[in-house]
């Protein structure tokens, strides 16, 4: 039972490493650095909403509740990734089958199950071999990355939203 989740942690880090490589967007990720030790200076969720952001995902509720998981995270509590996996999908999906229409696509789709997958890497990568392992710090380094990119997207979507379409008919 064992082999196959490590085949999957090692997955969702090969495809993070090949996302890093290929990245079309020209969106700038942070390096990825062997970890000895974990420190009081793990990255932190850097990038921050825009205000238009905030505001169209203001009435996205289990977002918000997402945001505080990641913050309490970034202050030690790992409380979120201790519960039962039948939870956390709950969660997920629930955050899934909540996207506002005005961010809804498949890309922010995409980067939302890119961020379910390691947050279920950084959960088995907790129990497995506890808080202060170096592979429980790369896991949570590789979620809140993952939480970046999201954020990131996020962003794009809301300013591409706001341009005018000059493509469209004028009346």
């Amino acid at each position: 039972m064992k082999a196959p989740t490590n085949l999957f942690v090692i997955l969702i880090l090969l495809l993070l490493s090949c996302s890093h490589d290929s990245n079309p967007q020209g969106v700038s990720l942070p390096e990825a650095s062997p970890i000895s030790q974990p420190t009081s200076n793990q990255p932190k969720a850097q990038v921050q909403l825009t205000l238009d952001a905030q505001i169209q995902a203001g009435s996205w509720m289990s977002f918000s509740a997402w945001q505080q998981n990641i913050r309490l995270l970034n202050e030690g509590d790992d409380l979120f990734f201790s519960k039962e996996n039948a939870t956390i999908v709950e969660f997920f999906t629930n955050l899934e089958n909540a996207i506002p229409l005005s961010l809804a696509s498949n890309g922010l789709t995409g980067r939302l199950k890119v961020v379910k997958t390691s947050a279920f890497s950084f959960k088995e990568a907790l129990s497995l071999f506890g808080p202060k392992d170096r592979q429980t710090s790369a896991a949570k380094e590789a979620l809140l990355i993952s939480h970046n990119n999201l954020l990131q997207f996020i962003n794009q979507t809301v300013e591409k939203n706001a341009l005018p379409d000059f493509n469209k008919p004028i009346n």
